[in-house]
């Protein structure tokens, strides 16, 4: 099914109001830059529990990537955002600046690290409240989450 520009906005309204959704894939949806901007607006305003947004196969153009990487400037959860097969595109700078942010984006999550007794529930109380952003935390475990492995990120253990 193509939602299109309409769909788009519609699920743009959802996406205000709903703080689960982590990957959103809308590849072969029809979407112009009119949908891309309603996007971009929610996930600039209130969405900050998305991680992976693929457009793949739309219609997008520079307006829509404008939207989205002003978005991107206020919103620090989205990690990953593909735009395969958008002719339009091609060549674009402005799509290369976005991808730019979300690379220097997750270099630097790359860098983080949290510590925490698995024993102290204080720890892990106040590591949560800190951390609002985060999405998925394993605790003393070397286990990494599929979306963060797609999104080139590596596990503890792994590092070493």
């Amino acid at each position: 099914c193509q939602i299109g520009d309409e769909g788009a906005k519609a699920l743009a309204s959802c996406l205000e109001q709903n703080m689960a959704i982590v990957d959103l894939y809308l590849a072969k949806n029809a979407i112009g830059d009119e949908g891309l901007r309603a996007i971009a607006d929610a996930l600039g305003l209130s969405n900050l529990t998305l991680v992976t947004l693929e457009l793949d196969d739309n219609r997008l153009g520079d307006k829509g990537i404008d939207a989205l990487t002003r978005a991107m400037e206020r919103n620090t959860s989205v990690l990953e955002a593909t735009f395969v097969n958008n002719s339009m595109l091609r060549k674009s700078t402005k799509l290369q600046k976005l991808q730019r942010i979300l690379q220097e984006r997750r270099s630097g999550l790359n860098k983080v690290s949290f510590v925490v007794d698995p024993e102290n529930d204080a720890d892990k109380e106040e590591a949560e409240k800190e951390n609002k952003g985060i999405v998925d935390m394993s605790i003393c475990s070397s286990y990494m989450p599929s979306t963060y492995r797609k999104a080139g990120f590596n596990s503890v253990a792994d590092s070493k």
